[in-house]
């Protein structure tokens, strides 16, 4: 019996090793490809599981550098957009004090001109 015990491990070994040559095969020829798709090396995965590689982190860096400016130029385009609406506001209120100052005097006008009128025309008839 240990004749046969034998002969199963030495097949399993077998076949192990024959499973060993074709993953490191497969490694091989991700490695390859790996290369072929980043020959500059940007992305190079650690055994944290992060990036390694000085050009991802230069990458992350400027990343971070470009949304932080565009986060700045849309506060400062929101700030303009509120001082405008603020002036806009303001001189709509404006307006319409003067418009109807405007027509308080010209009302004031009118019924002075007719006081005038009134009683020359009472006198004439």
């Amino acid at each position: 019996m240990t004749d046969v015990q034998q002969n199963l491990e030495v097949d399993k070994l077998t076949s192990l090793r024959k499973e060993l040559e074709s993953i490191e095969q497969q490694l091989q020829r991700t490695q390859r490809l790996i290369n072929i798709a980043d020959p500059d090396g940007w992305y190079t995965p650690n055994k944290a599981g992060g990036s390694s590689s000085s050009g991802a982190k230069a990458a992350a860096a400027a990343a971070k550098a470009a949304l932080e400016a565009d986060r700045q130029r849309r506060a400062e385009a929101v700030a303009k957009q509120r001082a405008g609406w603020a002036a806009a506001q303001a001189a709509d209120e404006i307006q319409p004090e003067q418009e109807e100052e405007d027509d308080q005097q010209q009302q004031q006008h009118d019924a002075a001109a007719a006081r005038k009128t009134a009683p020359a025309a009472a006198a004439e008839h």
